[in-house]
């Protein structure tokens, strides 16, 4: 039996011999193996449709130098608990330490898309004459992320008064 990563713990082994009533009592100190527990996860959705920045960082108890860490699963493992550069979709989160047997999974979690702005109103200042540029375009839009505007293909604009 390996006691080498038990905590400085005073152990009491008992050892039954399994052939009659005989049996044995030891103390040990050692150090057990630290449990590992993910307290959380933050994600970070991807900012629009069709990007790669999404972010999910994981935060453990104990945090040791030698932890493990998972996206997918279990098939590929990084010693960086920040995974960045990812795209909308299903990841399946593990943290471990190498060399236990203690692996902490959590619930498949998914980063999906921001939502959709919803237009709210749209007024509209018609010119009153052919001269001179005195028409106006209004748009009051709801969304959680920042909105740009446009009413010509290619020519876009923060402000909401086109």
């Amino acid at each position: 039996m390996d006691l080498n990563k038990l905590p400085a713990t005073l152990l009491i082994l008992f050892i039954i011999n399994g052939l009659g009533p005989s049996f044995a009592i030891s103390q040990v100190t050692g150090q057990f193996p630290l449990a590992i527990v993910i307290d959380s996860v933050h994600l970070s959705h991807p900012s629009n449709c069709g990007e790669d920045d999404g972010q999910i960082f994981i935060e453990i108890t104990n945090d040791q130098p030698d932890a493990i860490y998972s996206i997918d699963g279990g098939t590929s493992w990084s010693q960086d608990s920040i995974f960045t550069d990812l795209a909308i979709g299903d990841y399946d989160i593990i943290a471990a330490y190498p060399d236990t047997f203690g692996l902490v999974f959590k619930p498949t979690l998914s980063l999906i898309n921001p939502d959709e702005p919803s237009i709210s109103t749209v007024d509209f200042v018609i010119p009153n004459d052919c001269i001179g540029v005195q028409g106006e375009v209004t748009v009051n839009a709801d969304s959680t992320q920042e909105l740009i505007y446009s009413v010509s293909p290619g020519i876009w604009v923060d402000d909401h008064f086109i």
